[in-house]
């Protein structure tokens, strides 16, 4: 199915520190951060961007667990979101640590969303939804 008004984003979030392999980044955090990218690069405007957060978790991606968000973004707000979490680095949301955020896969094919095997319930759940 694809959408003429939403793209779907699979993100990672990651202090880029070997040490902190084992921290978990909850669903507050990633609102934190998420809003903090927005209102630092488009001030009100950035914070009015239309999206949700569908799903947080850790997950084993090549020989690593990372933090991945998968989040639904308007088509119309799409540049500013974009442009907000490849170019914001914070420092102050978990102890002084640096965190940045990688756009993993960007999609408006909701079933060409790449999860791993443990997620495949969530994901014919989340194109059901999506598809009302």
């Amino acid at each position: 199915m694809k959408s003429d008004e939403w793209y779907l984003y699979k993100l990672k979030l990651t202090t880029m520190s070997e040490e902190d392999a084992d921290l978990t980044i909850d669903e507050l955090t990633w609102k934190q951060y998420i809003l903090q990218a927005l209102g630092k690069n488009h001030g009100l405007f950035g914070q009015g961007v239309e999206h949700t957060i569908l799903n947080t978790k850790k997950i084993f991606i090549g020989s690593s667990y990372v933090n991945i968000a998968y989040i639904q973004v308007s088509k119309m707000d799409d540049k500013i979101f974009s442009n907000a979490i490849n170019t914001y680095i914070n420092y102050k949301l978990i102890d002084g640590k640096i965190l940045m955020c990688a756009v993993l896969q960007k999609t408006d094919e909701f079933g060409k969303l790449e999860i791993n095997d443990e997620e495949a319930l969530w994901k014919k759940k989340l194109i059901e939804q999506l598809e009302e």
